[in-house]
């Protein structure tokens, strides 16, 4: 996760410890109630990096400042949307399918709504399920836009016979601890094949959308230890105490709770550490 607590990111102390050697979470780059990602509360703030607009009869129109702002969980879910969760930017929902055809069907349908709405999702369809994401990519979040297209979604899927399981809605994000992370993200960009996020500027994005998230961690020069990357395993807020409590069940140990529900340090019988994290 992205930090806990204050100024600096504290795992049940002042310094983040890995093998003996000090790692110090936090600064002035990124703050957990800071300025730039916010979990709790107004959760991770996303600044508006474009402007799009809507067609209409062949001529551009504006897309209204309501359509441009940002909904939190709370707001989504007086919206009734009860097939959808919120991660992070995205709205995310998981369909299971009587059969392929049916999944077909649905995918057809969801293309021309979203051709309607001049608003596409993300769409994964697998045997037996398929996968939709939404989110509003000009303000990098979910916004009103989101919530009318996920609501028609939900209406196609039900007529088809399709029905929704948010206990299967979850995303990943790699996060490597780093002092410089303008001198190592090269490599990674490189290596990886992503892309410099538009929405932060310590951020790697798979254009491709195969891989997860790679963020960099602002730390104090130090020797190398023994774990850099950590997983941030997103999944709904209303599932997150139990997914919890099943990896503490499996053999982990609660690092800290300091900051749940926004999120949980969880670490292996090894002591390498993980996060459960939910979008308040």
């Amino acid at each position: 996760m992205r930090k806990l607590g204050g100024n600096k990111r504290k795992f049940g102390g002042n310094k983040r410890k890995f093998g003996g050697n000090k790692r110090k979470f936090g600064g002035n780059k990124r703050r957990f109630g800071g300025n730039k990602r916010r979990f709790g509360g107004n959760k991770r703030r996303f600044g508006v990096v474009g402007v799009r607009g809507q067609w209409h009869g062949g001529l551009m129109s504006p897309i209204p400042a309501s359509d441009k702002e940002i909904r939190r969980s709370p707001e989504i879910e007086a919206a009734g949307l009860h097939d959808w969760r919120l991660l992070q930017r995205t709205l995310g929902a998981r369909f299971t399918l009587p059969d392929y055809d049916t999944g077909l069907a649905l995918v057809g349908a969801i293309g021309a709504a979203a051709q309607d709405a001049d608003h596409h999702p993300d769409l994964d369809l697998r045997w037996g399920l398929l996968g939709v994401r939404l989110s509003s990519h000009d303000v990098n979040g979910v916004t009103d836009r989101d919530l009318r297209l996920a609501a028609r979604i939900s209406e196609l899927a039900a007529e088809l016979g399709a029905s929704a399981d948010p206990t299967q809605v979850q995303m990943v994000e790699l996060g490597l601890d780093s002092a410089d992370f303008d001198a190592v993200r090269p490599f990674w960009k490189a290596l990886l094949g992503m892309k410099e996020s538009r929405a932060l500027p310590d951020e790697l994005d798979d254009p491709r959308g195969d891989l997860p998230t790679l963020w960099f961690q602002e730390t104090d020069a130090h020797p190398t230890p023994r774990q850099r990357f950590h997983l941030d395993v997103y999944v709904p807020r209303d599932l997150a105490e139990q997914r919890v409590a099943d990896a503490l069940a499996a053999g982990g140990t609660l690092v800290s709770d300091a900051e749940a529900p926004g999120f949980w340090v969880l670490a292996d019988a090894e002591g390498n550490r993980a996060c459960v994290c939910s979008c308040t």
